[in-house]
């Protein structure tokens, strides 16, 4: 299990089961081992990541840590609130410390200047 980092919520995978149910959560689980979640960044204090789905082109993913939730966009079709592209994205966010300690990096940062921090470890850079 991951760990809180200046207040965000600590993410486990246990978390990205209850957010995304069971079986969006098997098909996220797939893409995150199969390493389809390509280019995790944080941009104004979102985690974004690009997800290579079934079509060519790579659906764009966005995962904002709010207080109480967790606010999710993907451009696929799927109607649900966290689809498998979101859940491999949390599921990273989950296995890879160094996105947890960027993402903290960049909250603290937009919260101390009023403006987004770039990290420049870890993760690349938007």
């Amino acid at each position: 299990m991951s760990t809180a980092h200046d207040g965000l919520p600590p993410l486990s995978e246990d978390d990205v089961y209850r957010l995304c149910g069971p079986t969006v959560y098997q098909r996220a689980q797939r893409y995150y081992r199969n390493g389809a979640v390509l280019r995790p960044r944080i941009e104004d204090a979102a985690l974004l990541a690009e997800v290579q789905g079934s079509r060519r082109k790579p659906y764009q993913v966005s995962v904002t840590f709010a207080p109480d939730q967790i606010v999710s966009s993907c451009d696929c079709p799927y109607w649900a609130e966290h689809c498998k592209h979101v859940g491999a994205l949390l599921l990273t966010w989950a296995h890879d410390h160094a996105i947890q300690r960027a993402l903290a990096s960049s909250c603290r940062a937009a919260a101390a200047t009023g403006g987004p921090d770039r990290p420049s470890r870890g993760i690349a850079a938007a």
